[in-house]
């Protein structure tokens, strides 16, 4: 990840944009649903750039054909993927360790290889298609024939939902003793940053909620546990630390792409204002024209290619023959 940015970090520089850094106009949750908002839609256009941005993958055990329902990507490790948002492509495992691309069958297809003989000299033929279950109306990945055997396990290309961008504090001290009060700009220590911040509201002498308000820097995508090392909280002793995690999500801006999401929703911000945004569109169109430029040259030592168009592996129903270049 080059350039992280957290959510707060994000709210701070949208204010400044549409000049609304001490304005009660918009509260902070609304400037976090539209930031949210904002890093989707570009999420999604950096998908549509076919650089395979975000790209991950996940193996699933023992397919014997039929509908996986998500989330249900259960890898030999016993992890699930219940981010899938689009398949990118499925290899099949066969023995022996040959792994071979899965082709996508349409719907017309739905029933071709249920045909005899549905083998190849070497694998037996395998097809998937990503679709609702007619069964449980569920999101699934459905593998033909229903019959599949041969293979040891399916390898699932995807990309992930955009990740929701969150940062809070979750207590889990709940015996020390405090004096009761709202104490602000009380410094948290730990994990891989400084200078964060937080507002701690102690009710019936307990560590109620701890709210962030300050991110400080260099704070990544990470859980890390916290102390309160101010002396005015804790009734009993000047300093002592106490259980708590504070969980930070951040986005890549990688080379200062996080500025379209700035500036998109700053522009959402005015115009709930019903505020001039002209500038702030134009600003947004010359920021994408940049990220679409760089997006798409990912890799610079090769261009793209033209695949073949048809499977042609010498398998039953096709019969060309040699291997997808």
């Amino acid at each position: 990840m080059s350039r992280s940015r957290t959510l707060l970090q994000l709210r701070l520089e949208v204010r400044q944009r549409a000049d609304m850094v001490n304005s009660s106009f918009v509260t902070d949750s609304e400037v976090d649903r539209c930031i949210n908002q904002s890093w989707a839609r570009m999420y999604d256009m950096l998908l549509a750039t076919g650089e395979d941005y975000y790209l991950k993958y996940v193996d699933v055990t023992t397919p014997l054909g039929g509908f996986y329902d998500l989330p249900l990507f259960t890898s030999s490790t016993g992890t699930v993927a219940s981010d899938v948002y689009q398949i990118r492509g499925v290899d099949a495992n066969y023995s022996g360790g040959i792994m071979v691309n899965v082709p996508r069958f349409s719907f017309e297809e739905r029933n071709l290889y249920m045909a005899a003989p549905a083998l190849t000299p070497y694998y037996p033929i395998v097809a998937y298609r990503f679709m609702q279950n007619p069964t449980t109306q569920a999101d699934a990945l459905e593998i033909i024939p229903s019959t599949s055997t041969g293979v040891s396990n399916l390898r699932v290309w995807y990309y992930p939902n955009p990740q929701v961008l969150t940062m809070t504090a979750t207590v889990t001290d709940t015996t020390t003793v405090f004096t009761n009060g709202t104490y602000t700009n009380v410094a948290l220590t730990g994990g891989t940053g400084t200078g964060l911040l937080a507002t701690v509201v102690i009710a019936l002498s307990r560590l109620s909620t701890v709210t962030i308000t300050n991110p400080g820097a260099g704070y990544g995508p990470d859980s890390f546990t916290w102390g309160l090392a101010a002396a005015a909280v804790h009734a009993l002793s000047p300093a002592v630390a106490v259980g708590g995690v504070v969980s930070a999500t951040s986005l890549d801006g990688r080379s200062g792409w996080d500025e379209w999401v700035v500036v998109d929703a700053a522009t959402k911000l005015l115009t709930k204002e019903e505020s001039d945004t002209s500038q702030l569109e134009r600003e947004n169109a010359r920021i994408w024209q940049h990220i679409t430029l760089a997006a798409q040259n990912r890799d610079a030592g090769q261009a793209k290619r033209i695949v073949d168009t048809s499977y042609n592996m010498g398998m039953w129903p096709y019969m060309g023959a040699g291997f997808r270049r």
